[in-house]
């Protein structure tokens, strides 16, 4: 029976890394050349945003497809008609303690509307969501992001259950 499990373990394992598989140099060469393409490439920038939420930060300074990857999504981000994005005063805020928090938010707000399409147009919905994602994120001791300031207030606004009051939203 032992035995058994083992080896169900680590087949599932192994399809766990080749789901998170992802082929970079595919991605590298995609543009976005007209409206259609940032539908059409959806599921490549979901898993672009899966790849870069699943790394350390500090993984952007030595990590190639995590370049490529974050490179994939801010063009999507940027170009994209079917979402937009809001930047607001407290985003800034919680974002600019860091390098690279802000490619983090927007990671995580990418991936809210992309995988909750029906509620993208909800700006407060999208907003509030991807700081739940961004902070789990942030959390995560494994990923290496330095907590402090505005970051720090908003993670205990969180854990307060007051997440909206301090983004303004009630």
């Amino acid at each position: 029976m032992k035995k058994k499990l083992f080896i169900m373990s680590m087949i599932l394992l192994g399809l766990n890394c080749m789901l998170f598989a992802q082929d970079f140099s595919k991605i590298k060469k995609i543009k976005f050349k007209e409206t259609t393409d940032y539908a059409k490439y959806e599921p490549e920038v979901l898993q672009c945003c899966d790849y870069i939420l699943s790394s350390p930060i500090d993984y952007s300074k030595t990590d190639k497809d995590y370049a490529i990857a974050t490179k994939f999504v801010l063009e999507w981000t940027i170009g994209t008609k079917d979402y937009s994005f809001l930047i607001d005063s407290k985003i800034t805020a919680v974002t600019k303690s860091t390098d690279g928090l802000l490619v983090l938010y927007m990671t995580s707000a990418t991936k809210y509307v992309l995988e909750n399409k029906e509620k993208a147009t909800d700006k407060e919905d999208v907003v509030y969501n991807a700081m739940l994602i961004y902070i789990e994120y942030c959390e995560n001791t494994s990923n290496k992001v330095k907590i402090s300031g505005e970051l720090k207030k908003m993670i205990k606004a969180k854990n307060e259950n007051n997440l909206k009051g301090y983004l303004n939203m009630e």
